[in-house]
């Protein structure tokens, strides 16, 4: 079995999209990066979970 039939370019525009956003690139940086042209660009980035762990493991007290 190959995993190379598991990615699509959808799978390589949320990676693009997700990472930049994680590097701190504004919605209108990463639109522009993967030629959006409306706000379709939302769907692509994708939380960081690390992140979202950390925020809530330091809320929760």
């Amino acid at each position: 079995m190959t995993h190379g039939a598991d990615c699509t370019s959808n799978s390589f525009r949320i990676g693009a999209a997700s990472t930049a956003s994680k590097a701190g690139c504004s919605m209108e940086q990463i639109r522009s990066m993967g030629r959006w042209s409306s706000d379709a660009s939302n769907r692509y980035v994708r939380p960081d979970m690390g992140s979202l762990t950390q925020t809530m493991l330091r809320i929760s007290g």
